[in-house]
């Protein structure tokens, strides 16, 4: 059954990875899984979000370490039931054959995401190695940008993004920075090295994707919207290096196989 398991999360990922490709290369059959249509940079938005789920999804399952999903599950969640609301509320005025399909499907998998939440905290430790203060402390640092930026987000107040958006989008958006604080918070709450890594990883895939697409669209970038480009671009370099430097080089926090050895080793 635990081989089981693991090949799900591993089938999981790949599958993020494939729909998350699709999305960054704008392929209409990956767009068509969107319910509205969108501009380029928000399809590569949504890739980045695939790849940070693609990326935790594959570890887990490599490693066995199912516990550690727990605070991505919660993630999830978050942003499942949140985009439900979002597709609810708006499809009654402007979609209601559409966009309520699409809320019943989120909050119906916003329930399953919790359950795992249940489930994975029913799984045994797989790494006891406590998570460094300095790692908190970054964890804190990424809780309070995200809390402010996703509240605005959600509120419609433009320029959070270095691009226009639809205002379904950027309630969307929201949801998704608010459900990035259960990554974080939750190592905070149970502060063990093994709760980190997929806030950490994820977060490194999500840069990954967006770090070339931002650095190009400096060629065209709105002028209003420079000093957000320059910012979330600084952001985005810097919270990459935080997550190679505890995921490959510390000692404290690397990574760990499957048999419990350090990654690299």
């Amino acid at each position: 059954m635990r081989q089981v398991v693991r090949g799900l999360f591993v089938s999981a990922g790949i599958g993020c990875a494939v729909l998350g490709v699709g999305y960054f290369a704008q392929q209409p059959w990956a767009l068509a899984t969107w319910p509205w249509t969108d501009g380029r940079l928000s399809n590569i938005f949504v890739a980045s979000m695939l790849a940070a789920l693609a990326l935790p999804l594959a570890w887990i399952g490599c490693s066995a370490q199912f516990r550690a999903a727990a605070g991505g599950f919660a993630h999830l969640a978050v942003i499942l039931g949140g985009s439900a609301s979002v597709f609810f509320g708006a499809g009654i005025a402007q979609a209601p054959a559409r966009w309520p399909a699409y809320g019943a499907g989120a909050l119906a998998a916003a329930l399953a995401c919790a359950a795992l939440v249940h489930w994975s905290l029913r799984q045994p430790v797989a790494d006891t190695r406590l998570l460094p203060r300095s790692a908190r402390a970054w964890f804190v640092a990424y809780i309070a940008v995200l809390v402010p930026a996703g509240g605005a987000l959600l509120s419609g107040v433009p320029g959070i993004m270095p691009w226009p958006l639809k205002a379904e989008t950027s309630a969307l958006y929201g949801w998704i920075f608010l459900a990035a604080v259960c990554s974080f918070a939750y190592p905070l709450w149970r502060p063990r090295v093994e709760n980190a890594v997929v806030g950490l990883l994820g977060f490194l895939a999500y840069d990954l994707a967006l770090i070339p697409p931002f650095v190009a669209h400096f060629e065209r970038v709105r002028p209003e919207f420079t000093t957000t480009l320059v910012s979330y671009t600084t952001v985005l370099v810097m919270t990459a290096l935080v997550s190679v430097w505890y995921l490959f080089v510390s000692p404290h926090t690397r990574l760990q196989s499957a048999d419990g050895h350090l990654a690299g080793r």
